[in-house]
Order: C-alpha cells, then sequence, then structure tokens
C-alpha cells in the first residue's frame, strides 16, 4: 500500500511540472511559429496613405489618394479637406485601381471645404493589392495666391480604414506639397 501512495505523489509531482512547463513554454511564445503569430504581424501593418496634388499644364491641380501595405483594405471612409477661396472641385471623387469594380463608391462634392469618400468591396474581398491609387480629384484654381491647404481629416470619426472582418487598420498618412 505504501508503494502506491509513493507512486501517486509522483503522478501528481509529474503533473505539476508538466503544467509548469506548459506555462513556461506559453509565456515565451512556444518556441515555434505559428500561424496566428503571423496573422498578428500581418494585423499590426499600418496602411500608409499619401495624399499627392499636382498641377496640370491646363491649370487645374489633380489631387490622389495613394495607399501602400493595402492588401488587407476592404473599407475606407475619408473626408478630403481644401482651402475653398483657393480651388473648387470640378466634380466628385473618382476610384483609382484599389477599389474592385463592383466595389460600392460613394463621393459627392455639395459641401464647402471638404468631400467626402467611402467605399466598400463587395463579396467580402479585400483589396488585394499591396499599392495604388484609391481615389483621385480634380479642381479649379480660384486663387492661384492661395494655399489649397488640400488635407484628409485624421479625426477617428471621419477616417476609418478596415479589413473583411470589420477590424480597424492602423493608418499613417503624409500630404505632399
Amino acid at each position: 500500500m505504501r508503494r502506491t501512495a509513493e507512486g501517486g505523489w509522483t503522478r501528481v509531482l509529474a503533473l505539476i511540472l508538466a503544467v509548469l512547463a506548459l506555462q513556461l513554454c506559453a509565456s515565451c511564445g512556444g518556441g515555434g511559429k505559428s500561424e496566428g503569430g503571423s496573422q498578428a504581424q500581418e494585423q499590426r501593418t499600418v496602411l500608409e496613405l499619401s495624399l499627392n496634388p499636382v498641377s496640370q499644364p491646363d491649370g487645374t491641380i489633380h489631387v490622389e489618394l495613394s495607399a501602400t501595405n493595402a492588401a488587407r483594405l476592404y473599407q475606407l471612409s475619408s473626408r478630403l479637406s481644401f482651402d475653398s477661396a483657393a480651388v473648387r472641385p470640378l466634380g466628385p471623387a473618382v476610384p483609382g485601381n484599389l477599389p474592385a469594380q463592383d466595389a460600392i463608391f460613394y463621393s459627392n462634392d455639395r459641401q464647402s471645404g471638404y468631400i467626402p469618400v467611402a467605399f466598400t468591396n463587395t463579396k467580402a474581398a479585400a483589396v488585394g493589392q499591396q499599392s495604388g491609387i484609391l481615389y483621385s480629384v480634380e479642381f479649379e484654381v480660384l486663387d492661384a495666391g492661395l494655399d489649397p491647404r488640400f488635407a484628409l481629416v485624421t479625426d477617428p470619426q471621419y477616417l476609418i480604414a478596415r479589413d473583411n472582418s470589420a477590424s480597424d487598420i492602423e493608418l499613417s498618412v503624409e500630404v505632399q506639397r
């Protein structure tokens, strides 16, 4: 009977050591690569947005919003702001090469000082491309002596990027002058 009791304590001690070893392994990341780790790194990738205004020979200004690290992008909502005393949009924004052909794309030019632009790809498909143009807008110059002050409104209420699981994507914004 004594031998059975000793065997029981040995099993309990072995079980405790096994649990401690598993906890240690888990706290160190497991020592191996898992698919979840690669997914977490992918989700930390920052979507880089760049607003690029270019003066055209005909006196207009062509403004593009380009994106890098855009493969996971599924939805975007933004506001392109400008000085309405300096420039006037010649129409709403038009989609670039990143939104899908069948994406739901919305923009209008009826506000003063900004243009809202949003799109959602359909069929739960993300953009899939690493970089490209999200949208572009043409502006007429009203006063060449004023700075048009093109910018993206970075308030999180107006600048939203999400993947197809409705998770926010981290953003960085650069405005070319």
